[in-house]
């Protein structure tokens, strides 16, 4: 063997020892994953991980390919690429979370809930275009001593990237939680709504207003003017001091708690919280109180209730059994899950970003009723509006 054969096979046996090292640092992480769950999610730990480990076995991956297929020295090609790919990543990701946020809230408005999954096609689609643009100018430094021009260092790119979300996307699927669409029957509409009907007070995201809708979505209307703008806030009630009922209050981050509406019913959830105020909560979640029960004097089988994380999303119980969760936690779409209320009927209200959904919970039935926020459950007549 040549003195240039030598050096070429000890690169290459240097360079697959640092791969193997790197695989293995990786999958320490991943299965360490589940043990630090209450500090995050495997998703989080598998995007970290991604960010600080995972960009140079890419770089290593993609700098070979290129290596071989355009006749760039290997060393060269490698050290290229991940450079590239820790340049792009934050970019790239920030774009796609972007587009992702302004295609959920403009595009899928009308029932976000049936057409969510698009978001999720369009932020990887815009993902990938992405990295092919950002890294272009990097595979053209890399093949220019070969004689490599625009066009072709695009089409380097566009291969490289092909070959890296082949294995990305499997990937952060593992990690993925779209059980919302998997678990869970989506209705077109709310006829599966059992009655009687309840009447369900919400935060208007467009106008800050407080709002009424039934539970099966007649009789929307504005109840009070309150110009609530601020993203985390949320409603609740309290016993009436001199009437047999309860008032509806709001909780706005970092401001006292605001008395709304007297008397909206006799019959309401959630009752006075026992969470603080902060800015992280906006709304009750974990746990299975009581106070989130319409009706306490009705025994109830089937609970609900709010994971803190996406991918916990609400979790069903029967008669104390876990039965199944709801949830959506992609890398680039989110849907946290706050203010679970139990109603009648073994049927849930509960909000999901912006929007408030109804599950009947044996069935698994899962309808939209309305954009909103914090909502109150009533189940008597509402007063007039305001």
């Amino acid at each position: 063997m040549t003195s240039e054969g030598r050096i070429m096979n000890q690169s290459l046996r240097h360079t697959a020892f640092k791969v193997q090292s790197a695989v293995a640092a990786l999958v320490i992480l991943v299965v360490a994953t589940p043990v630090l769950a209450n500090v995050g999610t495997p998703l989080m730990w598998v995007t970290g991980g991604h960010l600080l480990l995972g960009n140079a076995l890419i770089g290593v991956f993609e700098g070979a390919i290129l290596a071989r297929l355009f006749k760039v020295r290997l060393r060269r090609a490698i050290l290229i690429m991940i450079f590239a790919n820790y340049v792009s990543m934050l970019p790239g990701w920030g774009i796609a979370e972007l587009l992702a946020h302004w295609f959920e809230t403009s595009q899928l408005r009308a029932n976000p809930l049936a057409d969510g999954w698009r978001a999720i096609v369009v932020s990887v689609a815009a993902a990938f275009l992405c990295t092919i643009v950002l890294e272009w100018p990097f595979c053209l430094w890399a093949i220019w001593k070969t004689g490599g021009r625009s066009i072709r260092a695009l089409k380097s790119s566009a291969i490289l990237q092909t070959a890296s979300y082949a294995v990305l996307i499997p990937l952060y699927s593992t990690f993925s939680h779209i059980s919302i669409y998997t678990e869970a029957t989506i209705e077109p509409d709310l006829g599966f709504v059992r009655q009687p009907s309840a009447m369900i007070y919400y935060i208007n995201p467009d106008d800050g207003d407080i709002w009424t809708i039934r539970a099966d979505g007649r009789d929307k209307r504005r109840a009070l003017s309150a110009g609530i703008t601020e993203r985390n806030a949320w409603l609740y009630v309290k016993p009436a001091p001199e009437a047999d009922g309860y008032d509806l209050w709001c909780v706005p981050p970092l401001f006292p708690d605001r008395k709304l509406i007297e008397v909206v019913g006799r019959m309401a959830a959630p009752r006075h919280d026992t969470e603080p105020d902060l800015w992280s909560n906006f709304g009750p979640y974990f746990g299975m109180a009581d106070h989130l029960v319409v009706n306490p004097d009705c025994p109830v089988a089937w609970r609900a209730y709010a994971g803190f994380w996406s991918a916990e999303g609400i979790g069903i119980e029967k008669d104390k059994r876990w039965e199944y969760n709801l949830a959506l936690d992609t890398p680039f779409v989110q849907w946290f899950c706050r203010n679970v209320v139990i109603l009648p009927n073994d049927q849930a209200l509960f909000q999901m970003k912006d929007m408030l959904l109804i599950l009947d919970m044996p069935s698994r039935k899962l309808g939209f009723l309305t954009i909103g926020r914090g909502p109150v459950v009533v189940m008597n007549d509402p007063p007039k509006p305001h």
